[in-house]
């Protein structure tokens, strides 16, 4: 004999009354556990709205055709910047993170400086500057607010 809801003391509600309630609840619960899983994977991976944004100028005489902003986990490519060019790139940090930026101008190896603390969820904005020497340093860190 097959028992009951109510011989198990579990009450029935709207949801579970006719195909209808059933298919209504499966479908809230799926929609629910989508939404739940999606936002951890985001939180997971580090992105979003709080992402660290780095604002790369190039001070040098040079073209700077193949710089990467570097966290340990993750690089991200900075577009090719003409001399007093500038771009604005989003980092991929993962918790407490180190941010390095290294690359090459025309040819000429550029020298990063030892680079900036950020955490993923931070909002922080960094503003670095390739020198007319090659030097490669961040030169303003804050947290919140607009990007350079």
């Amino acid at each position: 004999m097959i028992a009951s809801l109510a011989d198990h003391g579990i009450a029935r509600t709207r949801w579970d009354s006719g195909p209808a309630g059933c298919f209504a609840f499966r479908l809230v619960a799926r929609a629910r556990r989508a939404l739940v899983l999606a936002s951890g994977a985001a939180l997971l991976a580090g992105c979003g709205v709080g992402a660290p944004v780095v604002t790369v100028e190039n001070g040098s005489p040079w073209v700077v055709d193949s710089l990467w902003v570097v966290t340990t986990a993750d690089s991200t490519h900075v577009p090719t910047l003409a001399p007093g060019a500038s771009a604005r790139v989003r980092v991929h940090a993962q918790g407490e993170d180190l941010v390095v930026l290294r690359g090459h101008a025309s040819g000429h190896a550029l020298a990063p400086s030892l680079g900036s603390y950020v955490e993923a969820s931070g909002r922080y904005r960094l503003r670095a500057r390739v020198g007319a020497s090659g030097d490669v340093t961040v030169v303003e860190t804050r947290v919140g607010g607009e990007a350079y």
